[in-house]
Parts: C-alpha cells; structure tokens; sequence
C-alpha cells in the first residue's frame, strides 16, 4: 500500500536509554546499535539530512556528503513525498549559556559516548603523569555532570562504578582526588518520578559506595591492599540543587552563585531544544504553529491524530521529541462535542515516541482517510455495520508505562503505572508500584533488555553484561 523511504543523517538505530552504559564501557556501543535495514528490509533507506520542507511541490531538500578518495563534498538533492511524517527529534539546549557547546560533552548520540570514554581514561592518565601538584591532580579528576534529569542521574551512576572498580584497580593512588558534582538548576533531581523516589536517590547517589560489585580477582587485589595497610578510598559525590549555571570556559563551570567548579571533564544534559528543521518548518507554518508555541516551547504542534497544525491536511504528520499534541482547535474536532482546550506536553521519551508510531502505523496500515475535511478525526467505512457508516480514528492517548533510572552501584529505581479498570466503575484507575535498590536494579536491567531493538542487541547486551561482571571495563576502548 505505501512505498516507505527513511532519511536519516546515520544509518542506524540507537537504543539511547544505554547510551551512559556504553559511555563507561558497561555495554559495547555496537550492542545498541542496529542498522535501519535490518531493523526493516522492507524500506528504501536514504543516509542524509533533511534542510527544508516545501509543502507546495511535497518535495525535501536534502544534503548528504559526497566522498571521492580523501575529499568529500556536501551532495544536494530532493525527494517527492505524498505523506510526510516527521520524527527528527531534537538537539541539546544549551540556553545560550557562554561556553557550554564549546567545552562540554553531551549525551545525545554514540559519538557522544564514544568522546566521554575515551576523555574519562585521558583524564586518569594525565592525572598519572609525574610532575603534577595536588590541587592539578584533582582538578584534572573533578567530573561534572549539568542536569539531574535521567540523563545525568545514570550517567553519574554510572561514572560511580567505573571509579570504583576500574579506578581502584588501576589507579587506586589517585583515587583521594576524585570527585564527582551532579549540579541542577532546579528543587530536586529526577522530576519526572514521585517525591519518595527522589529522595531516595539523593541518598543513593550521595552515600559511599560500601558494596563490591568487583570481579574475584580485583577482590583479592583491594583485600591484599588492605593487609597491607592502604585504606580503600571511596567515591566523593556531591549534588548541588538550585544552582544554575552563569557560563562555562575551558577549566571552571561559574555557577549562578558565584561559585566556581573546576572540571576536567564536563557534561552538559540539561535537556532538549529543537533542531534547525523544526524552527524552520515552525516559521514556515506562521500562525498555525506560533500561536501555540507558549505552551509548545519550540516543538511543532500537531492535533491529536499527530497531524501537523497548518500542514496540508492529511499530508504531514510529526511524533516524538519534535512534536507535541495539542487539544485546543479553533472548531470542534467531532460534530457532537464541544470545544477542546490545550493541555500539558507530553514528555520528550522513548516511550512516547514509540507508543505515536506505533499509533500512526496502525492508521495507515487499517485505512483510515486522514486528509478528513476540516477538523474532522481520521476516518473509514465502518464494515462491521450492516447500514452505511462511518468510522472515527481514536484520538492517541499517552499510556504512562513508568520511568527507570540507574544509580550506580547495581541500584536503580523504578516507578511503574498499573491501569486497573473496576468493574463497579466507568473509570480506569492507576496505580503507581515503586521500588527501588537491588529489586529496582533487576526491574531496570529487564525492561531494557526487553526493548532492545532486535534479538541481535538483547544477545550482545547480556554478553557485555557478563564480560563486564567477570573481567571490567576495557580501560579507554571506544571500538
């Protein structure tokens, strides 16, 4: 029924709730990795990245590089489309805050990851050269991690265990000058879970790491260090809440408070802003789109059938990170029902992404008309009627699963939602399970096995799960 092309910058599908996992060596980034071919065959694949829109002629303007030996030149060309959907996702917002693109890593993509590996081992091997004074040493081993969001959180969690096991084992000497700050403008880390969650990983993230989750052999290494009298050093993490940042340069991160924070590495995942597509497809669409950007906050707007405000009718559509649905409309979206108001965005997950492809796949795949005039829903011929009806599409509806996150040390947290419809009642209640420590460790590492794109992945991560547990972390390898 559809010819399905995808275009796409990289050729390859990222599991990125594991991307600060691969970023220590926890998992190998090939292991959550999966090519879009094999994700499905069946589509023609396009390595590019998409400029412009003219929704006019339905074409895309796109530029892909062009190499010829050593040289490569930037190669332009358009694609035709009858149905567009966008799902380019978004990019880091640094706030325009002085310093941050130019001296912190982020955490978006492999590559990303790749640099943080290779960065956390250079930073070790510096600190080890001969020659250097304390205050150097531990400038150089002072980690910062901007934004408490889950990024952040597991990120630390996650440089936590690589410090306490690969660094006690290599480098147990420069361990004293250690130290990692979790800094976040806002009240608490971790907004998107229930108070007593985010408490609990205040206290997790904070406390000394008194657990030993290292290998036999590096066991009987740290016990023969203390017969011999060296105290075990331990991991010094602090998490500075209400504190924004002023600028960045190329050793210190200015806090608003006047505080100044040496780093030797820095990583900035202070949360989401939208790519240079979605400003420009937002400007083109003018008031459709810019009447609601207070509320949209630089996504595009689309209704609750992800159709895109202002777009053709039918004709585009938008999910994911650079979309939210909006319910307010200037006319009914039934005949029979009234008007609709806006209400609040959607978060900017995996879950929500996933759950609106899902979503807009099955419209697609079941025949729904979805250039229905005016403000009408997605419909088709209703042939489980015996009279000439209609059916509407369903508006898409949000199913909040829960959220994980890791914190080091072979902890985590999760809050699962249970929907419970009673029989006695109309309404489907919900009910929100919490666990944390070891049992939310177990929670964590199964949900994301299960979502593993492929059967490939869920194989490579358990193997680099196990490696992990009985050999390390390859020290500094990002191949």
């Amino acid at each position: 029924m559809y010819d399905v092309v995808v275009i796409s910058p990289r050729q390859f599908f990222t599991f990125t709730p594991m991307l600060a996992a691969s970023a220590v060596g926890t998992v190998d980034f090939r292991s959550i990795v999966e090519p879009i071919r094999n994700v499905n065959p069946l589509v023609e694949f396009i390595e590019a990245s998409a400029e412009s829109i003219d929704f006019e002629s339905r074409s895309i303007s796109c530029v892909s590089l062009k190499c010829e030996g050593n040289s490569c030149s930037p190669m332009k060309f358009a694609v035709g489309f009858d149905v567009l959907v966008l799902a380019v996702g978004a990019a880091v917002n640094t706030f325009q805050i002085p310093g941050v693109r130019e001296h912190c890593i982020f955490m978006k993509h492999v590559e990303d990851a790749a640099r943080f590996r290779s960065a956390v081992a250079s930073c070790f091997e510096r600190a080890n050269l001969p020659g250097l004074s304390e205050e150097e040493r531990r400038a150089t081993l002072s980690f910062v991690v901007v934004g408490a969001g889950p990024t952040g959180v597991e990120l630390t969690g996650e440089l936590r265990d690589w410090v306490a096991r690969e660094g006690r084992v290599f480098f147990p000497h420069l361990l004293p000058y250690v130290s990692l700050t979790l800094v976040e403008a806002g009240n608490a880390i971790l907004p998107v879970f229930d108070s007593v969650l985010q408490e609990e990983a205040l206290r997790t993230l904070t406390r000394h790491i008194d657990g030993d989750s290292r290998a036999p052999t590096e066991r009987t290494r740290a016990a023969g260090a203390r017969r011999s009298g060296q105290q075990e050093p331990i991991v010094r993490t602090t998490v500075r809440l209400r504190a924004s940042v002023r600028r960045v340069n190329e050793s210190h991160v200015h806090l608003g408070d006047g505080t100044d924070l040496p780093y030797g590495i820095c990583v900035w995942a202070g949360g989401n802003g939208p790519l240079p597509l979605t400003t420009r497809v937002i400007a083109q669409l003018n008031h459709s789109q810019q009447a609601h950007q207070p509320v949209a906050r630089g996504r595009l707007v689309t209704d609750e059938w992800l159709r895109v405000a202002g777009a053709p009718r039918g004709g585009v559509f938008a999910l994911g990170d650079c979309a939210t649905p909006i319910e307010e409309m200037e006319a009914p979206l039934l005949p029979t029902e009234g008007p609709q108001f806006s209400r609040s965005v959607l978060p900017a997950t995996a879950q929500v992404a996933s759950q609106q492809g899902a979503y807009l796949g099955r419209l697609f795949s079941k025949g729904y008309d979805m250039a229905a005039s005016g403000s009408l829903p997605p419909w088709r011929p209703d042939l489980s009627s015996a009279k000439a009806a209609i059916e509407f599409a369903k508006p898409f509806q949000f199913l909040n699963l829960g959220v994980l996150a890791y914190l080091g040390a072979s902890q985590a947290l999760a809050q699962i939602h249970i929907a419970d419809k009673s029989p006695a009642s109309a309404e489907a209640r919900t009910t929100t399970l919490h666990s944390s420590g070891k049992l939310g460790f177990f929670l964590w590492r199964g949900v994301y096995w299960f979502k593993q794109v492929s059967w490939r992945n869920r194989l490579l991560v358990t193997v680099d799960w196990a490696k992990t547990r009985l050999f390390g972390r390859d020290l500094g390898a990002t191949h």
